[in-house]
């Protein structure tokens, strides 16, 4: 008799080709990251040119980690679609997994980012002028990011769907 081997499911891709694909996927992902990085490195605002010292450090981080937090919130929408490609390599287990901790760490950037921004401009408060439309927009989103996180977080406490 011979032995028996078990028959991979037909969408089931050969771990070392999902390995491949894995690792393909990543490094796109970082040339993302590094592209939306460099941003403020090429295209420098005004303000950085007059800052020194300590807080041009904290202005510029403050622009990079806003480049990754916009970089990780696509990232989200991809893996919020739960396409059968990326189940396939990755499971979808492991991408709900990683969804959470990217969830989490868009939340901490999300506030890290208005803090490295306003102090070196020695600035709390915003006067409400129209010419301030960014920064009211970036405290909407700050908001809205930051209800989105927690209410994720407490999901199963407020009887919240996951749907």
């Amino acid at each position: 008799m011979p032995p028996v081997t078990p028959e991979r499911p037909p969408n089931m891709i050969p771990s070392k080709l999902r390995l491949l694909l894995g690792f393909l996927l990543g490094i796109i992902a970082l040339i993302a990251v590094a592209g939306a990085v460099s941003i403020p490195f090429y295209f420098e605002s005004s303000t950085i040119l007059y800052k020194f010292g300590t807080d041009r450090l904290l202005l510029r981080s403050g622009q990079v980690i806003g480049m990754v937090a916009a970089c990780l919130l696509l990232l989200q929408i991809i893996l919020g679609a739960r396409l059968k490609c990326l189940d396939r390599v990755f499971g979808l287990s492991n991408l709900f997994r990683f969804h959470r901790i990217a969830g989490f760490v868009i939340g901490c950037l999300v506030i890290a980012h208005p803090i490295m921004i306003f102090i070196p401009e020695n600035r709390f408060f915003i006067p409400l002028e129209l010419r301030y439309w960014p920064e009211f927009a970036g405290f909407f989103l700050l908001l809205l990011i930051i209800f989105t996180v927690i209410s994720s977080h407490w999901r199963s406490r407020l009887t919240l769907s996951f749907h």
